[in-house]
Formats: structure tokens, C-alpha cells, sequence
């Protein structure tokens, strides 16, 4: 995955998930946001490049899922956002789940293969998804808040940037903290803040259009 290929997948996944929304309400976010959750357990642990900037291959969906939660709040307010990002966390840990099973029981030979699956999805990958689960969630949850202190562009902004630095700023420690795991470096760290927002700030004209009219600032 290039630069375009991020845009390609972001733009893709809001696309069709603001479609779905028209087509079917609160229900058609919470089917988009699944099949991205199940997408990026699939994805979260390779990295490819971004503008020269090593890159979590997951970022676009976890922007574009951002992007699904902030309409959420905007179109059919907080309680209903509050419930589909706790629901997009149990898609998650499914999809780790499935996922961590069927891509070891493929490599693993023999009779080893069910132990050493079960080891990949309770060992230490599961502290990763606790970690991901927790920090997706308070993220999520400072930009239902923010959003309803102001219900339009510019705090969605506001909204996505604060909600990038609390998700690194609780995901790294509660991943990595004396897990006998090489922490990734700050490069790393910060091009994932900065791609990330870039990539939700791109979805401010989706915003605007999705905002209840009478919320529109002139």
C-alpha cells in the first residue's frame, strides 16, 4: 500500500459507509463499521510506508471509522455513537479471534496447529488488542464529547486531533509498558497521530454535508 492506496482504502470505506447510512439508518453504520473492524484486525500489524513515513497498514480504516463515528453523533446523537463504538470493539476482538486462529492453524504444522493458535489469540497479541479496544474507545469518546459541545466542522477538527494523541497516548503504554516488546519509535508513533488526522481532516466536506442544517455556522 502507497499513498494512494491509503487515500483509496479511507475514501472507499467513508463512501460507502455514508451510502449504507442513507440507505439504512443507524443500522447501515453499525454494518460498515463491522466490516471495517473485521478489516483492520486483519491489517493492524502491518506496516507500510506513507509519504516516506512508516505507516500502520490499518491507519485508513481506523480514520475512516472516525470519520463513521463523528456522523454517527451528528445525525443521530451521542447515545447512538456511544453504542456503536462499543459494538465496533467486539467486531474487533472477533475479528482478532477468527483471524489470529485461521493465519496460524495455515502455518502451524501438524497437531500443533489448534495449541499454537490458541497461544496467538490469548498470549501476548491479546494485551495488543486490550490495549487497541481501550484506546479506540476513549478516543471515541472524547469526540463524541467535543462534538457536542459543538456540533459542526471545525469542532469535528478539534474533535479528530484530540482523539488521535489520547489514542496513541494510551495505546503505546497499555500495549508495550514492560511487555518484554521493542516499543516502536517515535517516528512511528507520531507519523501514525499525523496520518491519521490528515486523513479525517481530508472528510471535513462529508462532515459539512452530513451536519443537521439548522447546525451549519455561516
Amino acid at each position: 500500500m502507497n499513498e494512494l492506496g491509503a487515500f483509496g482504502v479511507f475514501w472507499l470505506l467513508v463512501l460507502l459507509s455514508i451510502w449504507n447510512e442513507k440507505r439504512a439508518g443507524m443500522a447501515g453504520i453499525e454494518q460498515a463499521s463491522g466490516v471495517m473492524m473485521l478489516a483492520l484486525s486483519v491489517v493492524a500489524a502491518k506496516m507500510v510506508p506513507v509519504f516516506g513515513f512508516p505507516s500502520n497498514a490499518g491507519n485508513p480504516v481506523y480514520a475512516a471509522v472516525t470519520v463513521v463515528v463523528a456522523v454517527a453523533v451528528l445525525k443521530h446523537g451521542p447515545d447512538a455513537a456511544r453504542g456503536l463504538v462499543w459494538r465496533t470493539m467486539l467486531m474487533l476482538i472477533l475479528g482478532h479471534a477468527v483471524f489470529g486462529f485461521a493465519n496460524i492453524a495455515d502455518v502451524a504444522p501438524g497437531n500443533e496447529a489448534p495449541s499454537a493458535a490458541l497461544k496467538s489469540v490469548t498470549g501476548p497479541g491479546l494485551r495488543l488488542v486490550a490495549a487497541s479496544f481501550l484506546a479506540f474507545a476513549l478516543a471515541q469518546m472524547v469526540t463524541i464529547v467535543v462534538l457536542m459541545e459543538g456540533r459542526d466542522s471545525w469542532w469535528y477538527a478539534i474533535a479528530v486531533f484530540l482523539a488521535q494523541i489520547v489514542d496513541s497516548a494510551v495505546f503505546f503504554p497499555a500495549a508495550f509498558y514492560k511487555s518484554g516488546v521493542e516499543v516502536p519509535n517515535a517516528g512511528i508513533i507520531l507519523s501514525g497521530v499525523g496520518i491519521k488526522t490528515a486523513l479525517c481532516l481530508m472528510a471535513l466536506p462529508v462532515i459539512w454535508g452530513n451536519t443537521p442544517r439548522e447546525e451549519h455556522h455561516p
